[in-house]
């Protein structure tokens, strides 16, 4: 039978692996990849502008929209949810004029891509609730990532049992 690591060896591994993230973090910023301290709304924002073949918005700050493609603005809402979180909805901009459609991306505990809604801003408009949208109301919108050319770039950011 062998012993738990010490408290010291534990605590060294710890920050080891921390420092990876840190490093990650500065490389992803030096690839335009996180933009903010948002990191999960920087990573959503990201995969879907790459994956649609979209452009970022040039300002973090604009008014109610992220991603520019093919003629439409796209809202970006990104979740990391546990396994164990059962809260499934996206607080919504009542705006509905200022994008055409919402996008919801919903990432794994491990920040790999679980799901992805595209909602048109007309559907926002008549399913929200109290500036929420439940998942379930827009179930129709799920789209599957392996549809879009881009998707063989990016698949090793979907988990591999990707809800479809």
């Amino acid at each position: 039978m062998t012993s738990p690591p010490s408290t010291e060896i534990t605590c060294l591994a710890a920050a080891e692996e921390i420092r990876k993230i840190a490093d990650s973090m500065v490389c992803l910023r030096s690839l335009g990849v996180i933009r903010s301290q948002k990191l999960v709304s920087d990573l959503g924002e990201w995969i879907v502008a790459n994956l649609f073949g979209g452009r970022l918005a040039d300002s973090k700050v604009q008014d109610n929209w992220d991603i520019s493609y093919d003629g439409r603005r796209l809202q970006v809402r990104s979740h990391a949810k546990a396994a164990d979180n059962l809260s499934q909805w996206t607080s919504v901009s009542t705006n509905y004029d200022r994008y055409d459609e919402l996008v919801i991306v919903v990432f794994s505990e491990l920040f790999l891509v679980r799901r992805i809604f595209r909602v048109p801003a007309s559907d926002v408009a008549l399913r929200a609730v109290n500036g929420r949208l439940r998942w379930a109301s827009v179930r129709e919108f799920q789209i599957n990532p392996r549809e879009f050319p881009a998707y063989e770039h990016l698949n090793s950011v979907f988990e591999n049992k990707l809800a479809v």
